[in-house]
């Protein structure tokens, strides 16, 4: 199945159907250890988590470690095993990291990103790990460095790296060169177009709402939180509507018609 999908149907409804191919698939011996089935299980477990029901991580980090027992499994050199890979140790980590275990988080991350390095693969895409490491460790020379050092020309990889970084300018108050990266970021979104998640879509949605209150449009920052809100209401995103209302509190007393 595309990315494409993500950005048309609920992520129950996606989970649902990935469960069913999984159920379909896994079943048959000669599909066990299949990259393509390491894939399906990597997608479902991303689908529970961005859905923010914690309750339903378990079920996420079952799928996230036959994923792992695939992937450390195969002997494959091409990008798309790295990338899938990277992705997969990325999830796993996150499912610890909202159960409060940083340090298993923190282990997943370094324990990965070292295997991609010993097994010398001529790709490399840890730019998904090392951002994990930097929201995991709060250091910010760490998401200064990949965007500095980056050679990623995936879109998607960018528009993380970017958006990352413009948290960081916000938290910092720091409107001028969130402003500049702001623009990068607009133009990444465009090339993007319906290929960007709608998750991402509210996320970025919710830091403009940041970002016009930091310079003081306060219309522009509560047309972006409206945005962002009815967004994360439509998708079911509880766990991103929670975060919405922790960053801008200035809104969540009021009535918002979403």
């Amino acid at each position: 199945m595309q990315r494409d999908y993500l950005t048309y149907v609920s992520y129950e409804k996606l989970i649902k159907i990935y469960e069913f191919h999984i159920s379909k698939y896994e079943v048959q011996t000669e599909n066990y250890y299949s990259f393509e089935m390491a894939k399906l299980y990597k997608q479902v477990a991303y689908l529970i988590i961005n859905t923010g029901n914690i309750e339903k991580f378990k079920e996420a980090e079952s799928y996230l470690e036959k994923a792992i027992n695939i992937v450390e499994n195969l002997f494959y050199t091409s990008q798309d095993y790295v990338e899938l890979y990277c992705g997969i140790y990325y999830l796993y980590s996150i499912v610890f990291e909202h159960r409060g275990n940083i340090e298993k988080a923190y282990r997943i991350c370094v324990d990965a990103i070292h295997d991609i390095s010993k097994k010398k693969y001529i790709f490399n895409s840890s730019d998904t790990l090392t951002r994990q490491l930097y929201l995991l460790t709060k250091d910010k020379d760490i998401i200064i460095d990949i965007n500095k050092t980056s050679t990623t020309t995936d879109l998607f990889e960018m528009f993380q790296n970017k958006r990352r970084l413009f948290q960081f300018y916000l938290q910092m108050n720091d409107s001028k060169n969130a402003t500049e990266l702001q623009k990068e970021l607009e133009t990444i979104i465009r090339l993007l177009g319906k290929k960007l998640d709608k998750i991402y879509v509210g996320m970025y949605y919710k830091d403009m709402a940041k970002y016009y209150f930091l310079t003081k449009e306060y219309d522009l920052s509560k047309s972006y939180f409206k945005r962002a809100m009815s967004l994360f209401n439509s998708f079911k995103f509880e766990g991103q509507k929670k975060m919405l209302l922790l960053d801008n509190e200035q809104y969540r007393y009021e009535i918002i018609d979403t």
